[in-house]
């Protein structure tokens, strides 16, 4: 029997869910069979043979379902047990898979800029926990700031500067000196929706309130702006308490 893990952008009616894989082939499995285990964890048993195509449609089938299941199964969430069943972070507009092990040393993460891989080394036992909070607040201090920049030069929207904060219910803002405050939970969503919290919060350097010329100004960046607020209340919502006591 052999394994081994994959990440699916799964298209729902919410939007796309990013979702981990275990593919396990099994001489005595007669058909193919999705699983949702404890904790959250996905596996697809598939018989000898199976050609992937047939694989990923048959995951795709299932969109819906899955994505349920998993939202239901999950149990409230430590930092750990969302890495595993989320074993990538968001960096610099890409889906980079996350490489985490202990070390014997103080924690430390490598990224390289270009790169789809992101390394992060922790202490064992009561500092795992710990460890893995401040790696993933590292990479979002570290990562985030450069997003900003990025999609700010694209719409041509002077900012101030952009702090990285542990907001407790929400995902960002922007004062009337320029200031963008972002959710280091960001790094943990998807792409799309972590450029969608950030041109929401460009767009208040134009409308400094919630009126109907904002929302024309961040449709006109993110024309799927609606599908995406949903998808980040309704699938990534959780998020908010990760990391806390």
């Amino acid at each position: 029997m052999s394994t081994s893990v994959e990440c699916f952008h799964l298209n729902t009616v919410d939007g796309v869910v990013p979702v981990a894989v275990e593919f396990r082939s099994s001489h005595q499995a007669r058909r193919m069979k999705l699983s949702v285990l404890r904790g959250g964890k996905v596996r697809l048993t598939l018989p000898r043979g199976v050609r992937r195509a047939d694989a990923v449609a048959f995951i795709q089938e299932q969109a819906e379902w899955l994505v349920r299941t998993i939202n239901q199964t999950a149990p409230t969430q430590t930092v750990s047990s969302h890495l595993e069943r989320f074993p990538w972070v968001s960096v610099a507009g890409k889906l980079c898979s996350l490489e985490c092990a202990e070390t014997m040393v103080r924690p430390f993460l490598v990224f390289r800029e270009g790169e789809e891989l992101v390394i992060f080394r922790y202490r064992g036992g009561e500092h795992h926990e710990r460890d893995l909070l401040y790696l993933l607040r590292k990479l979002a201090v570290e990562t985030l700031p450069g997003r900003v920049q990025f999609l700010a030069d694209r719409i041509a929207i002077p900012f101030g500067r952009v702090s990285v904060r542990d907001q407790q219910g929400r995902w960002g803002s922007c004062s009337t000196q320029g200031t963008v405050s972002l959710n280091w939970r960001l790094v943990l969503l998807p792409p799309v929706l972590q450029d969608y919290v950030i041109l929401h919060e460009l767009a208040h350097r134009r409308h400094m309130d919630h009126s109907e010329r904002f929302w024309a100004q961040v449709a006109a960046w993110d024309p799927d702006w609606k599908k995406d607020d949903r998808t980040l209340t309704k699938q990534w919502g959780g998020l908010m308490d990760l990391g806390r006591e």
